[in-house]
Parts: structure tokens; C-alpha cells; sequence
């Protein structure tokens, strides 16, 4: 998922930060050093580990573009936890539960759909818990659709 022009300033900004010596790349230390200064003492192995994960060129140091390609599927990866996010509020408000999730869907309405669809899920697989009226909360019609 592409960047805006704005993110990529952010990036850049956040890059510099790392890049101590205005190198245009930052090196295990520099890495060490944000990363301490943010709070974590990852080891050397995790630093060297956390470069190789993202080192396309084999320079041992992260280069802009490189970060970028980071931030850029750190990005997707979100937006497609957003959408699924999105569709099954989407299915439990159409069952039945409010789009600020709260309320329920009847338990024996996801059944029948189980049985209409003719799916293959049985009784342990939705060890959901109803409510006295019979109706599980969004926490659990999101799990139970996992």
C-alpha cells in the first residue's frame, strides 16, 4: 500500500532520527542507540537479527528505501486487519448486534446460518457462552468467526 507524501516525510523524519551521523543509512550502533533510547535493550543478536530482516542490499545498515519498504507492509498489513475488522462488524450488526458493538446475536441464529450454508462446524468449535437470552457479545461472534 503506497504512502502519502506526508507519511514519507514522517518517515523521513523518523529516519533522521535514527541516522546519527547523517550517513543516510543507520548502522547496528545507531540502531542500538534509538533503540535504548526508546526504551529497549534489544542484544546484538537482535539487532543484527532486526537489520537482516530488512538489509536488501547486504550492507549491513537499513537505508531509507529499505525503511520505507518496512513502514509500507507495516501499513498493509494494518489496513487488511482494518477491513476484516470492518466485516465482521458488518455480519454482527446484520445478525443483530449495534454497530457501537454492543448488544448481542441470537446463538441460534448463527446455527441455522450453519446449517443453511451447510458448514462443517461443530458443537466445540463454538464453545461460546450466550447470555441468559441467548445471545453472544461482539468479543465472541469475533471469535467465533476467527
Amino acid at each position: 500500500m503506497p504512502l502519502t507524501r506526508e507519511e514519507i516525510q514522517t518517515c523521513r523524519d523518523a529516519f533522521d532520527r535514527f541516522d546519527k551521523d547523517g550517513s543516510g543509512s543507520v548502522d547496528l550502533m545507531e540502531l542500538k542507540a534509538s533503540l535504548n533510547g526508546l526504551g529497549a535493550q534489544p542484544s546484538e543478536e537482535e539487532l543484527h537479527m532486526m537489520i537482516q530482516q530488512v538489509d536488501e542490499d547486504g550492507s549491513n545498515e537499513i537505508h531509507f528505501a529499505e525503511f520505507l519498504k518496512i513502514i509500507e507492509a507495516h501499513k498493509a498489513r494494518q489496513s487488511g486487519t482494518d477491513q476484516d475488522d470492518a466485516d465482521t462488524l458488518e455480519a454482527f450488526v446484520a445478525l443483530g448486534g449495534r454497530a457501537d458493538k454492543s448488544g448481542g446475536v441470537a446463538l441460534t441464529k448463527i446455527s441455522s446460518l450453519i446449517g443453511d450454508f451447510e458448514l462443517e462446524i461443530g458443537a466445540d468449535e463454538m464453545s461460546c457462552k450466550p447470555d441468559a437470552e441467548g445471545l453472544i457479545d461482539y468479543a465472541q461472534f469475533k471469535v467465533l468467526m476467527a
